[in-house]
Order: C-alpha cells, then structure tokens, then sequence
C-alpha cells in the first residue's frame, strides 16, 4: 500500500476509531468479538498489523505505522521545500545575470555593478562577470576623466571621480586619479605664491579687488611701478607652468616698460610692455623651479615719474 493512502487511512482510522466501536457493538455481542473484529479490519489496511495480534498490540502497532508515516511525509516535505528553494535561487541568478548583460550590452556598467553588488551570495558566474565589469567601469570613467582635464574642467573631473568611488570605493586606480587632478588643477597664484619681497609701491589685488588694463577690471594679481622694482615668490620646486597677463595701467605714466624674467636667480626672458598696447599673455615654464623674479624697468630715473605695470590671472598649475 502506498504510504499517502495509509497516512490518509491511518489519519481517518485513528481519529474515528470510537465510531468503529460503536459500529461493531451494534452487531456483536461481547466486547471479545469486537476486540476480535478491529484486529481483523486492521490488518486488511496495515501489513504490520497481523489478524492473530491482541486488541492492544494491533492498535499500538497501527499508531506506530502512522507515525512512521507522518515522519516520513514531513522529510519528503522538507526536502521539496529545499528543492523549490534551490530552484528558485537558480531562476533568481539567471535573472540577475541576463539583466546584467543586458546593461553592460548598453553600456551602463555602473547599474551592472550595481545590481551585483546587491548580491550576497554570488555565484562563480557573478564573480567573473563582476570582475569584467569592473574592469570597463573603470576604464570608461577614467576616458571622461581625461576628456574633462583636457578641457580644463578639473571641478567637474574630480566629481565624476567621488561619484565613481562611490560605486568602487577601493579602486586604486580612481584614488590615484583624484590625487593627480588635485596636483594637476590650477591655483590661483597670489594664493600659493605670493610675492613675499617686494619693492616700492607693490599692491595685490584679490578677493574681488580690481584695477584696470586697456578698460578692463582685472584681478588676482598685483601692480608695480616700473621704476627698476622687483617682486619674488618662492615657488618650493612644486609647479609646472605659471600663466598671467602682464600690461600698462590705466592712468598710469605713459611710458613703455621691460618686463625680466629670472628663475632661481638666472635670466629666463625679457618682455616689452608697450603703453598703448593691449596687455599679452605669458606662460612660464617653471617646473623644479624654487624661485621666480620679476623685474620691471621703465628707463626712468626716479620712481615719482614712471609708469605702473599690473599683474593680472596668474594661474600656477
């Protein structure tokens, strides 16, 4: 007999075994006929329960049958959950990874890593799938880094790094992009470097402090007179280049000047500043530079009639 019919059997027999008493009482006799009836019914449903057994030890063995039974549909239960479990868990990581695939066909890698970063338990599959992933997270992040920087755009280039950290928090290789960004984005000079000597009527302009060149209001920066004075900054060996314009201001004496140039003490270059011109751009290179002069001349005597030369966007990078 199959162990569902007996477990069915057995639940009924069990539960209702005082109406089969009840039942043989109206048709028997005496109590040993009934007795001797039950054993017989018993044993055409339970192959453990002979017809010569006792009355006791038919019932004893017809409950341990249905125990038996029970157990043994509670671990097959059991085991069908876990089948339908493991199940599961297959048809969930084969949707994981087509939806994937899916993203990384677009190429969306940071939802990809993402979703599998949202996967406790991953599969072999999703271990190598995560590590291709990353790979090209990384180096489509790092292509729009650069275009950024090659635009100059070093505020936004820094934010695209903070936010792929946040999807890849311990990649080395965005953490030492960041550093060089930082390195790499321009100062403002007077921040930095400000001239720490300077000669007579030597004024700084910053923080929205402006003076004119050729009608325009232009700052951070400095002017001097063009009366043989000087300015120096200590460059420490940090930097690369040094950008700035340089022109007459307006108001000042009309006289054209000699802008030299000397780093570490040693003549780099000598630029005209022509009273009636507009101001011209110059970029330094100053890379293991410590220091740099500035040296203005303007061929006057005395300083009460020269002319005054400004400083103006000085960029160190």
């Amino acid at each position: 007999m199959s162990d569902t019919i007996k477990g069915a059997i057995i639940g009924a027999l069990i539960t209702t075994i005082g109406s089969i008493l009840i039942f043989f009482l109206g048709n028997f006799s005496t109590q040993a006929t009934l007795e001797k009836n039950t054993v017989e019914t018993l044993s055409e449903y339970f192959e453990s329960v002979d017809k010569d057994m006792s009355y006791k030890q038919a019932l004893q063995t017809a409950y341990e049958d249905y125990k038996n039974v029970k157990d043994e549909n509670s671990k097959m239960q059991e085991q069908l959950n876990v089948a339908q479990d493991s199940a599961n868990i297959e048809k969930r990581n084969k949707e994981v990874i087509e939806t994937v695939n899916s993203f990384v066909a677009d190429g969306n890698y940071e939802k990809a890593l993402s979703i599998l970063n949202d996967v406790d338990k991953k599969t072999p599959e999703m271990e190598v799938l995560l590590v291709d992933v990353t790979g090209k997270y990384e180096t489509q992040i790092i292509d729009k880094i650069n275009n950024l920087q090659s635009e100059e755009k070093y505020d936004e280039a820094i934010e695209m790094v903070d936010s792929a950290l946040k999807t890849l928090p311990r990649s080395n290789e965005l953490i030492s992009k960041k550093e060089k960004i930082i390195a790499e984005k321009p100062q403002s000079f007077m921040d930095v470097c400000e001239p720490y000597e300077t000669s007579y009527n030597y004024k700084k302009f910053v923080n929205g402090e402006t003076f004119q060149m050729s009608g325009q209001d232009r700052t951070n920066g400095f002017t001097i007179m063009g009366y043989n004075n000087q300015a120096l900054s200590n460059l420490n060996g940090k930097y690369r280049e040094l950008s700035f314009d340089v022109g007459h201001i307006d108001g000042a004496e009309m006289l054209d000047a000699t802008l030299s140039i000397y780093l570490d003490g040693e003549f780099y270059k000598s630029y005209d500043i022509l009273s009636d011109a507009l101001p011209i751009s110059i970029k330094i290179p100053i890379e293991g530079k410590k220091q740099i002069k500035f040296f203005v001349k303007d061929g006057r005597s005395v300083s009460m009639y020269s002319t005054t030369i400004g400083f103006a966007d000085m960029i160190i990078r």
